[in-house]
């Protein structure tokens, strides 16, 4: 038999199938509004939802669903301040809203679902990385 797909590739292989050129462009914007500081300027929520179908909709909810379960101990093992939560949600869902949700989301077991929690978190909270 195959041997299984490794965590990296299923990692990979969802955010690829889910990121749009909006979602590039939003993370582009996000870095362009920090200042050297590491502090962030006029950085305003972005949340154009790309795909607007009822299924893309539900697909969005419910990947949100699985990230809001480890969101806290994530924070915590990125040592994200806890005051940072209400921010990491609201980020997370601009960014979760530029994605395609026109396939089906990918089947990821639980300890995928909390590394793709740490990686979402650190592409969105760019002014509290250690």
């Amino acid at each position: 038999p195959a041997p299984e797909p490794r965590a990296f590739l299923l990692l990979w292989q969802a955010l690829t199938k889910w990121m749009t050129p909006e979602t590039v462009h939003w993370i582009v914007s996000l870095q362009n509004a920090i200042n050297d500081d590491g502090m962030s300027q006029n950085v305003t929520n972005w949340t154009p939802m790309v795909d607007k179908s009822d299924i893309g909709a539900s697909r969005c909810a419910g990947v949100m669903a699985m990230l809001r379960l480890y969101l806290a101990g994530s924070m915590e093992e990125l040592n994200h301040p806890p005051e940072e939560r209400r921010r990491a949600e609201n980020r997370l869902t601009d960014i979760l809203r530029s994605f395609d949700y026109s396939r089906e989301n990918p089947k990821l077991p639980v300890s995928h679902w909390k590394a793709m929690t740490c990686i979402l978190l650190d592409m969105v909270l760019i002014e509290t990385r250690p």
